[in-house]
Protein backbone atom coordinates (compact mmCIF):
# COMPACT_ATOMS: atom_id res chain seq x y z
CA UNK A 1 0.00 0.00 0.00
CA UNK A 2 1.40 3.38 -0.97
CA UNK A 3 1.71 6.10 1.63
CA UNK A 4 -1.08 8.66 1.85
CA UNK A 5 -1.19 12.44 2.07
CA UNK A 6 -3.73 14.02 4.41
CA UNK A 7 -4.59 17.65 3.71
CA UNK A 8 -6.11 19.41 6.72
CA UNK A 9 -7.66 22.57 5.34
CA UNK A 10 -9.69 25.44 6.75
CA UNK A 11 -9.93 29.20 6.98
CA UNK A 12 -8.09 31.23 9.62
CA UNK A 13 -9.23 30.34 13.11
CA UNK A 14 -10.50 26.88 12.24
CA UNK A 15 -7.94 25.18 14.47
CA UNK A 16 -6.10 23.25 11.76
CA UNK A 17 -2.56 24.23 12.78
CA UNK A 18 -3.24 23.71 16.48
CA UNK A 19 -4.64 20.28 15.70
CA UNK A 20 -1.62 19.28 13.64
CA UNK A 21 0.83 20.64 16.19
CA UNK A 22 -0.94 18.58 18.84
CA UNK A 23 -0.74 15.44 16.72
CA UNK A 24 2.94 16.06 16.01
CA UNK A 25 3.65 16.51 19.71
CA UNK A 26 1.91 13.24 20.53
CA UNK A 27 3.25 11.26 17.57
CA UNK A 28 6.42 13.01 16.38
CA UNK A 29 7.69 10.09 14.28
CA UNK A 30 4.41 8.72 12.94
CA UNK A 31 4.02 11.11 9.99
CA UNK A 32 5.77 13.71 7.90
CA UNK A 33 4.38 17.07 9.07
CA UNK A 34 4.21 19.96 6.61
CA UNK A 35 3.05 23.44 7.59
CA UNK A 36 1.86 25.27 4.49
CA UNK A 37 2.67 28.75 5.81
CA UNK A 38 6.19 27.80 6.89
CA UNK A 39 7.55 28.79 3.46
CA UNK A 40 6.60 32.40 4.15
CA UNK A 41 4.16 34.86 2.67
CA UNK A 42 5.14 37.45 0.05
CA UNK A 43 4.00 41.06 0.01
CA UNK A 44 1.10 42.28 -2.11
CA UNK A 45 3.58 43.92 -4.45
CA UNK A 46 5.53 40.68 -4.94
CA UNK A 47 2.37 38.63 -5.48
CA UNK A 48 0.87 40.88 -8.14
CA UNK A 49 4.21 41.39 -9.83
CA UNK A 50 5.16 37.71 -10.01
CA UNK A 51 1.81 35.88 -10.06
CA UNK A 52 -0.89 38.37 -10.93
CA UNK A 53 -3.18 37.42 -8.03
CA UNK A 54 -3.22 35.79 -4.61
CA UNK A 55 -5.10 32.81 -6.06
CA UNK A 56 -2.29 32.17 -8.53
CA UNK A 57 0.29 32.44 -5.75
CA UNK A 58 -1.62 29.91 -3.63
CA UNK A 59 -1.87 27.60 -6.61
CA UNK A 60 1.89 27.92 -7.11
CA UNK A 61 2.61 27.27 -3.41
CA UNK A 62 0.33 24.24 -3.35
CA UNK A 63 2.26 22.86 -6.30
CA UNK A 64 5.58 23.43 -4.53
CA UNK A 65 4.40 21.54 -1.46
CA UNK A 66 2.94 18.63 -3.40
CA UNK A 67 6.10 18.32 -5.48
CA UNK A 68 8.22 18.28 -2.31
CA UNK A 69 5.99 15.65 -0.72
CA UNK A 70 6.20 13.50 -3.85
CA UNK A 71 9.97 13.81 -4.27
CA UNK A 72 11.22 13.81 -0.68
CA UNK A 73 8.60 12.57 1.77
CA UNK A 74 5.87 10.24 0.59
CA UNK A 75 8.19 7.29 0.02
CA UNK A 76 9.17 7.34 3.71
CA UNK A 77 5.86 7.59 5.57
CA UNK A 78 2.37 9.09 5.46
CA UNK A 79 2.25 12.89 5.32
CA UNK A 80 -0.03 15.46 6.95
CA UNK A 81 -0.12 19.03 5.65
CA UNK A 82 -2.24 21.90 6.94
CA UNK A 83 -3.17 25.11 5.20
CA UNK A 84 -5.77 27.38 3.66
CA UNK A 85 -5.73 25.40 0.44
CA UNK A 86 -8.39 25.32 -2.26
CA UNK A 87 -9.62 21.79 -3.04
CA UNK A 88 -9.23 22.31 -6.79
CA UNK A 89 -5.58 23.34 -6.28
CA UNK A 90 -5.00 20.13 -4.34
CA UNK A 91 -6.57 18.07 -7.10
CA UNK A 92 -4.59 19.79 -9.83
CA UNK A 93 -1.25 19.50 -8.02
CA UNK A 94 -1.76 15.88 -6.99
CA UNK A 95 -2.82 15.00 -10.52
CA UNK A 96 0.22 16.71 -11.99
CA UNK A 97 2.62 14.95 -9.60
CA UNK A 98 0.79 11.62 -9.78
CA UNK A 99 -0.29 11.39 -6.16
CA UNK A 100 -3.59 9.52 -6.18
CA UNK A 101 -3.63 8.40 -2.56
CA UNK A 102 -4.74 11.42 -0.58
CA UNK A 103 -7.54 12.62 1.67
CA UNK A 104 -8.82 16.13 2.38
CA UNK A 105 -10.35 17.08 5.74
CA UNK A 106 -12.00 20.45 6.36
CA UNK A 107 -12.01 21.98 9.85
CA UNK A 108 -14.54 24.72 10.51
CA UNK A 109 -16.31 26.49 13.36
CA UNK A 110 -19.01 29.08 13.96
CA UNK A 111 -18.43 32.73 13.06
CA UNK A 112 -18.53 33.76 16.71
CA UNK A 113 -15.99 31.13 17.75
CA UNK A 114 -13.73 32.00 14.83
CA UNK A 115 -13.73 35.67 15.84
CA UNK A 116 -12.98 34.75 19.43
CA UNK A 117 -10.01 32.60 18.43
CA UNK A 118 -8.54 35.20 16.08
CA UNK A 119 -8.85 37.98 18.67
CA UNK A 120 -7.27 35.70 21.27
CA UNK A 121 -4.40 35.01 18.85
CA UNK A 122 -3.86 38.74 18.44
CA UNK A 123 -4.79 38.87 14.74
CA UNK A 124 -8.17 40.67 14.70
CA UNK A 125 -7.26 42.22 11.33
CA UNK A 126 -7.91 38.80 9.74
CA UNK A 127 -11.61 39.34 10.48
CA UNK A 128 -12.50 41.22 7.31
CA UNK A 129 -15.20 41.13 4.58
CA UNK A 130 -13.33 38.44 2.62
CA UNK A 131 -13.31 35.92 5.46
CA UNK A 132 -16.95 34.80 5.42
CA UNK A 133 -17.08 34.16 1.63
CA UNK A 134 -13.83 32.18 1.94
CA UNK A 135 -15.31 30.08 4.76
CA UNK A 136 -18.44 29.37 2.71
CA UNK A 137 -16.40 28.55 -0.38
CA UNK A 138 -14.27 25.98 1.45
CA UNK A 139 -17.37 24.41 2.99
CA UNK A 140 -19.30 24.19 -0.27
CA UNK A 141 -16.37 22.83 -2.26
CA UNK A 142 -15.57 20.25 0.43
CA UNK A 143 -19.20 19.16 0.75
CA UNK A 144 -19.50 18.84 -3.03
CA UNK A 145 -16.51 16.50 -3.04
CA UNK A 146 -17.78 14.58 0.00
CA UNK A 147 -14.71 15.42 2.03
CA UNK A 148 -14.87 14.95 5.76
CA UNK A 149 -16.02 18.17 7.48
CA UNK A 150 -15.37 18.57 11.20
CA UNK A 151 -17.21 21.35 13.00
CA UNK A 152 -15.04 21.91 16.08
CA UNK A 153 -16.94 24.91 17.48
CA UNK A 154 -17.54 23.13 20.78
CA UNK A 155 -14.58 20.79 20.76
CA UNK A 156 -11.41 21.09 22.80
CA UNK A 157 -8.21 20.88 20.70
CA UNK A 158 -7.56 17.41 22.09
CA UNK A 159 -10.96 16.23 20.93
CA UNK A 160 -10.34 17.52 17.41
CA UNK A 161 -7.03 15.66 17.40
CA UNK A 162 -8.71 12.44 18.49
CA UNK A 163 -11.29 12.66 15.70
CA UNK A 164 -8.59 13.35 13.12
CA UNK A 165 -6.43 10.46 14.32
CA UNK A 166 -9.40 8.08 14.38
CA UNK A 167 -10.33 9.05 10.82
CA UNK A 168 -6.73 8.71 9.62
CA UNK A 169 -6.35 5.31 11.30
CA UNK A 170 -9.64 4.10 9.80
CA UNK A 171 -8.65 5.34 6.35
CA UNK A 172 -5.28 3.62 6.50
CA UNK A 173 -6.80 0.39 7.75
CA UNK A 174 -9.56 0.32 5.18
CA UNK A 175 -8.36 2.17 2.07
CA UNK A 176 -11.16 3.16 -0.29
CA UNK A 177 -10.95 3.34 -4.06
CA UNK A 178 -13.60 6.04 -4.01
CA UNK A 179 -13.88 8.68 -1.31
CA UNK A 180 -17.00 8.17 0.72
CA UNK A 181 -18.82 10.14 3.35
CA UNK A 182 -17.66 9.04 6.79
CA UNK A 183 -19.99 9.30 9.77
CA UNK A 184 -18.36 8.88 13.18
CA UNK A 185 -21.80 8.61 14.76
CA UNK A 186 -25.39 8.96 13.72
CA UNK A 187 -26.82 12.39 14.40
CA UNK A 188 -30.08 12.78 16.24
CA UNK A 189 -33.17 14.03 14.42
CA UNK A 190 -32.72 17.42 12.85
CA UNK A 191 -33.74 20.43 14.90
CA UNK A 192 -36.80 22.13 13.35
CA UNK A 193 -34.90 25.19 12.19
CA UNK A 194 -32.32 23.01 10.41
CA UNK A 195 -34.76 20.57 8.83
CA UNK A 196 -34.60 22.20 5.40
CA UNK A 197 -30.80 22.35 5.32
CA UNK A 198 -29.46 20.27 2.41
CA UNK A 199 -27.52 17.21 3.52
CA UNK A 200 -26.64 15.53 0.23
CA UNK A 201 -22.97 14.73 -0.25
CA UNK A 202 -22.01 16.13 3.09
CA UNK A 203 -20.27 14.73 6.14
CA UNK A 204 -20.16 16.87 9.25
CA UNK A 205 -18.93 15.98 12.70
CA UNK A 206 -20.35 18.17 15.41
CA UNK A 207 -19.06 18.59 18.93
CA UNK A 208 -22.06 19.62 20.99
CA UNK A 209 -21.03 19.72 24.61
CA UNK A 210 -23.04 21.25 27.41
Amino acid sequence: MSNKVFFIIGASGSGKTMAMEGIEKRLPKAFNYCYYDSLGTPTDEEVYRDYGSWDEWHKHLTGIWVEKIKKDLISKKHTIIDGQIRPDFIEEACGRHRIDSYEVILLECSLEERKRRLIERGVPHVINPTLDPWVRYLHDESAKREYLIIDNTNLRPEETQEILLAYIANTLKKPRKKRATIHVYEEAAEEPERAAEPRVGRSRLRGDRE
